[in-house]
C-alpha cells in the first residue's frame, strides 16, 4: 500500500521521525516563544479589562438616559392631564363613580 506514491512503511517512518523531532524540540521552542506568548496574554487581558470597563460605562450612560426619558414622559403626561382638566376635557377616571 502507498500514500501519495510513498510506500506506507516509509511514510510511517517519516511521520515517526517528525514526531520524535517535535517531542525533542518542543521544550526548546516553547522556552524561546514563552516571553512573546506571555506578552500577548498580558495585552489580551488588559484589553479585556478595558473593554469591560467601557461596557460598564456605556451601560451606566444608557441607564441615565432611560431615567431622564421616563421622567420627561411622566412630566409630559402630567402636563397633558392638567391641560385637559383646566379645559374641562378630562374624562372621569374608572375608579370614580359619575355623580
Amino acid at each position: 500500500m502507498a500514500v501519495r506514491g510513498v510506500p506506507l512503511r516509509a511514510a510511517l517512518m517519516g511521520a515517526a521521525a517528525v514526531g520524535a523531532g517535535l517531542a525533542i524540540a518542543a521544550p526548546e521552542v516553547f522556552r524561546i516563544v514563552r516571553p512573546g506568548l506571555k506578552t500577548a496574554l498580558k495585552a489580551g487581558l488588559a484589553g479585556a479589562a478595558a473593554a469591560r470597563a467601557a461596557a460598564l460605562h456605556v451601560g451606566e450612560q444608557i441607564e441615565d438616559l432611560m431615567a431622564e426619558v421616563a421622567h420627561e414622559l411622566s412630566e409630559d403626561v402630567a402636563m397633558a392631564d392638567s391641560v385637559e382638566a383646566s379645559a374641562g376635557l378630562a374624562t372621569p377616571s374608572a375608579d370614580k363613580a359619575p355623580e
